[in-house]
Parts: structure tokens; sequence; C-alpha cells
């Protein structure tokens, strides 16, 4: 009831949208995914899907007519990929939380070569989970195993963490 109140209430403040509208599914192409996040790419047609549990990205090129189809971008064993971002290089950005295999770090990827490099988290198994550009245009993360917030600087691949006080 309470979600039905809330959208009457967003409705009243928006007006009413011009026509109906639909929603299509579009199919993962793995069978171990867990969506996670998504980004949608600087050319404002690619979506960019992260999917932890089989460390892998799905690109799709195009969500409208007709839809492309998905491309699978296998990250190193482990890297859990959580959150994403592009960064202001145009590289995404990837928080790799990571398992007892791999990951731990944020990875950067350069969608028109492939090229992935990693930055390893200095303090060890901090679990980068929400990532972000920030005014500073570095890339900020949250460690949600250790209690700190980070700092990428894309440029130099200097990285910063910030103890937070509970």
């Amino acid at each position: 009831r309470a979600a039905l109140a809330f959208e009457g209430k967003a409705a009243g403040l928006l007006g009413d949208a011009p026509g109906q509208p639909t929603i299509a599914e579009v199919p993962i192409p793995a069978a171990v995914f867990g969506a996670f996040d998504m980004a949608l790419d600087p050319n404002g047609r690619s979506v960019w899907v992260s999917g932890p549990d089989g460390s892998r990205l799905v690109l799709y090129r195009s969500l409208v007519e007709p839809v492309s189809a998905p491309t699978v971008i296998r990250l190193p064993p482990g890297s859990g990929p959580r959150g994403i971002v592009f960064g202001p290089d145009g590289a995404l950005y990837i928080a790799e939380s990571g398992t007892n295999i791999g990951g731990n770090a944020i990875g950067r990827l350069v969608p028109t070569t492939g090229m992935l490099r990693q930055f390893f988290l200095p303090a060890g198994a901090g679990g980068p989970w929400g990532i972000a550009v920030g005014p500073d245009r570095k890339i900020w993360f949250t460690e949600v195993s250790s209690g700190k917030v980070g700092r990428l600087d894309p440029e130099t691949g200097a990285m910063r963490e910030f103890q937070l006080p509970t």
C-alpha cells in the first residue's frame, strides 16, 4: 500500500507520461551471472552489466530495435565485479570485490581494445563494492569488508584509502 501511495504521489508530481511505457527483457548469455550493476556507455546507446557470480561483464551495444546480440567479457577468475562506472578517460572502472582466488581490486577496462588493468587494494581484503567518479575526476569506491572509502587517481594509478569512523 505504501508503495502505491508513493507511486501516486510521484505521478502527481511528474504528470502523465506520454504513451504507455513498455518493458522488454533481454537475455543474459551466461548461466551463472548474478546481474548486479549497470552503466550506460558514454556513446549513449550501449549498456554494460556486471555479473559477480561468473566474474563477467555483459555488453549490450544497443537495446533498441534491432537489439544487438550481447557480448560477454570474461574477467580474471574470482574478480567478482560489483559496481561499474565510466571514468573521465572513457574507460570502464570495475569494483572487483573478489573471492579467495582473485579480485580485491579496481579494474580499468578500455572498451575499444579490451585491455584490462587491475589496481589492487594496498591493505588486502577491502572488498570494493560501490564506485563513482568524484568532482575531482578521481575514482572513489567503498570497501565493504574493511570499513574504508578508497580513491584511485586514473592518471597516475595512485590509490589512497580513508578509514571510516564507524
